[in-house]
């Protein structure tokens, strides 16, 4: 049986981030742009040694945008497990 919780997004606050959230909204730059998504983009490009980079919203944000710079019009994969159910469906781009 699938039982395990498998948090979706637990907030790690150990270093910087609370200040750098805090920063982001008293310069009202909570967006998706702005100087810390300048950063980071700049930081991935340095570190997979890249022409550039860009970040999205969300994984499915990602997702879309490298399926679209592939030129992959669709994928099927349908499966279903009887324990979770699961299924994955037809996605077309």
């Amino acid at each position: 049986m699938c039982r395990k919780l498998i948090p979706l997004s637990v907030p790690n606050l150990k270093g910087n981030e609370l200040k750098y959230v805090t920063d982001a909204v008293k310069v009202e730059w909570v967006s998706t742009a702005g100087m810390y998504v300048d950063k980071f983009e700049s930081a991935i490009t340095e570190y997979v040694k890249s022409r550039g980079a860009v970040s999205c919203q969300n994984g499915t944000a990602g997702i879309h945008l490298a399926l679209k710079l592939f030129n992959i019009k669709a994928l099927f994969k349908k499966s279903t497990d009887s324990n979770c159910k699961i299924i994955f469906d037809l996605i077309q781009y």
